[in-house]
């Protein structure tokens, strides 16, 4: 049986900021194709945890690797060369607001700096293709957007280096149900056919259900459960119990295939 490849491993993660305590000894893996699921109460360091991963900030002891390299042996020609093989979507879509779409998406590809500009262009409509936006929507400024295309307009910038680990940060916070199921289905299609490995912090169950192959769940400071959904619901840890197998809970990750599309 060929061993699975391991994209980022955390390692014996402890993070505080003076006397808070947000992390304890947290480690965990993320394999090659792999879609985890990022779990916790509010404070509980989920985002912090995240921007560890791609070392936006470094935590107090332990250690990160992503595609084999330890982050904090790492120099910043050769950061950037990592953080290049990886997308990011954060929560609130991070767009630049004094940049019309097309610029947004543009950006990463002109950071890189030797690429011409004829092929940034086709690279940006592409993109905007892939997520689904239209051609029209390249000049307007992020304020301008539904909140659901601003998801769609960070994707598409999240995406255009083509990353092979993609991090997202609430991707469906604040929009409307049938908003949500259908950037989940993008995600999902995506997935499918570009087959990053993904990292994912959500409160939302659906879209947990739908688009996570695994689940780690942060409670006290600690990692207290991590496996598929269903291995996870049987851990006995108060904060799990809450979150996955009460009532409301049940109703959406027990829902069979035919209940929800």
């Amino acid at each position: 049986m060929m061993e699975r490849e391991v994209v980022m491993e955390m390692r014996d993660i402890g993070t505080r900021f003076g006397d808070l305590v947000v992390h304890r000894h947290i480690d965990l893996r993320l394999y090659r194709g792999e879609r985890l699921g990022l779990l916790g109460g509010s404070g509980s360091g989920k985002t912090v945890l995240m921007r560890e991963m791609i070392r936006l900030q470094r935590p107090t002891s332990g250690h990160v690797e992503v595609f084999g390299e330890r982050l904090d042996d790492i120099g910043a020609a050769d950061l950037q060369r990592l953080r290049n093989r990886c997308g990011v979507l954060f929560q609130q879509g991070a767009l630049f607001s004094d940049l019309d779409v097309f610029d947004n998406v543009a950006l990463p590809l002109r950071e890189l700096g030797d690429i011409p500009e004829r092929l940034i262009a086709d690279l940006v409509w592409m993109k905007l293709a892939v997520v689904g936006l239209e051609p029209e929507v390249a000049g307007l400024r992020p304020a301008e957007l539904s909140g659901g295309m601003v998801k769609r307009v960070g994707l598409a910038r999240a995406l255009a280096l083509e990353p092979e680990l993609l991090f997202l940060d609430e991707p469906t916070s604040g929009l409307d149900p049938v908003s949500s199921e259908r950037f989940v289905e993008l995600l999902r299609s995506l997935h499918r056919d570009l087959g990053f490995s993904m990292v994912m912090i959500t409160h939302d169950l659906h879209t947990l259900r739908d688009l996570c192959d695994t689940v780690a769940v942060l409670a006290e400071g600690e990692l207290v459960a991590h496996g598929p959904l269903a291995e996870v619901r049987q851990n006995d840890h108060a904060f799990v119990q809450d979150m996955l197998c009460g009532r409301r809970a049940a109703r959406v990750l027990d829902a069979t295939p035919e209940d929800h599309g």
